[in-house]
């Protein structure tokens, strides 16, 4: 329903019989001077970039990074508030750089990438590890960029909370 201030969303049961509007999809964003800072590593610069438009369309900051030593440079200079890592980069496992971001700040949304395990290159019990340890989170590619979205903003709900 329209107000002087906007419009109001209302339990169908609550509304007026004024027009009123289906929604189909409500979407909080946050305000451009409260943006979170995303890292976004993977050795595949489309799929890097398309996750980075996702993220800056959901109103994240995204920042691409295509090797783990860029990476590595960048976050001693720049504070980031999350981060989306595939597990593997050139043909290194990313581990040891989720080990030292999560000591770096025990909380900040780690999600992790790869297409690998159903080949075997990747061993599925490795990743069950680094989530247990590391407290990550894990996605497999193709990935769903609605989920990808949504998982950041529950990590960083969760951590408002605290």
């Amino acid at each position: 329903m329209s107000t002087a201030a906007g419009w109001t969303a209302l339990l169908a049961a609550e509304a007026p019989e004024a027009p009123a509007y289906k929604i189909e999809r409500l979407e909080a964003l946050p305000s451009e001077d409260i943006r979170k800072v995303i890292a976004v590593l993977d050795d595949d610069q489309d799929l890097t970039n398309s996750i980075c438009a996702h993220l800056e369309g959901s109103g994240y900051e995204a920042r691409p990074f295509f090797k783990t030593a860029d990476l590595v440079s960048s976050s001693k200079a720049q504070h980031y508030d999350g981060f989306v890592i595939d597990w593997i980069v050139g043909e290194t496992s990313t581990l040891k750089l989720i080990a030292a971001l999560r000591a770096e700040d025990a909380h900040c949304p780690i999600v992790v990438l790869t297409a690998q395990v159903t080949s075997g290159v990747v061993d599925e019990a490795d990743i069950a590890e680094a989530v247990r340890m590391h407290h990550i989170e894990f996605s497999e590619k193709p990935l769903r960029m609605s989920i990808l979205s949504a998982t950041l903003g529950r990590s960083f709900a969760s951590m408002e909370a605290r």
